[in-house]
């Protein structure tokens, strides 16, 4: 089931509180809001597409942050 977009609040915390909750997360997970955590068991690869102005590259950027946070090795090949 969807979610009305209209209905959406983004969360709002400080940028330690955001790194302590990725610190403290397993280290497969994915997160997206507290109800969006993805574990990458589970969905090993996924797609991202949309349309010009969707926010694309931002959902790319914040998954690069997790992975820095997390300490993963990361390579960017554009």
């Amino acid at each position: 089931m969807y979610e009305n977009i209209k209905d959406f609040k983004a969360e709002e915390y400080m940028l330690a509180d955001y790194r302590n909750k990725i610190k403290s997360m397993n280290v497969l997970d994915l997160y997206f809001d507290k109800k969006h955590i993805v574990n990458l068991n589970d969905y090993p690869h996924f797609l991202i597409s949309g349309g010009t102005g969707s926010g694309k590259s931002y959902l790319v950027i914040e998954l690069v942050i997790q992975a820095i946070i997390k300490e993963w090795e990361v390579v960017i090949l554009d």
